[in-house]
């Protein structure tokens, strides 16, 4: 037998036993395993936490953003390393000076949201992003549609992992633009 056709056997067998498991009870009642009920629990208080935090993180608003932060936190955006130099903060207090001082310059930000994801502890929210920062005395570099990525790790309702994802080559590109003499 080979490899493939043992793995759809394999996933077969899975979804079989899967859906013996969740046949309806003699009730009537679909039967749930305890972990499921926990899952779905789980993924609505990762929702109700994750949500507010990445709006207001959009919105630079970090007094909103703060209380939702966990104190032993991490943020990291490995995707902006060879940009803007070392990126990763740890702790609420570190992370929060980093992000007064470092988003100071944007004067805009917008994220158009394609699909947010709440999958247990996790956040995921797939989007473009729309910004302007101030990289000089009178210069703004205005970034349009970046993919962006935010995943986000959610903990008895503190947000205690932030990962950012973007592709920075339209930045770059505009940078090198409104850098140019002339």
């Amino acid at each position: 037998m080979s490899r493939h056709t043992l793995g759809i056997c394999l996933a077969i067998a899975a979804s079989c036993a899967f859906a013996q498991g969740h046949a309806d009870s003699p009730a009537g009642q679909a039967a749930y395993d305890p972990s499921e009920i926990q899952y779905i629990d789980v993924s609505a208080a990762t929702k109700a936490i994750a949500e507010p935090y990445f709006d207001a993180y959009i919105r630079r608003d970090w007094d909103a953003v703060e209380p939702l932060l966990g104190a032993d936190s991490e943020w990291f955006d490995p995707t902006a390393a060879q940009i803007f130099g070392g990126v990763a903060r740890s702790g609420r207090g570190e992370i929060m000076a980093f992000f007064r001082k470092s988003y100071a310059g944007i004067t805009d930000m917008r994220a158009n949201v394609m699909r947010r994801t709440f999958s247990s502890n996790y956040a995921i929210f797939e989007a473009t992003l729309d910004w302007s920062v101030k990289v000089g005395k009178d210069k703004v570099v205005t970034t349009a549609a970046m993919p962006f990525l935010v995943i986000l790790k959610v903990v008895e309702g503190k947000v205690v992992e932030h990962r950012d994802y973007g592709d920075y080559r339209n930045f770059i590109e505009e940078f090198r633009r409104v850098r140019a003499p002339g």
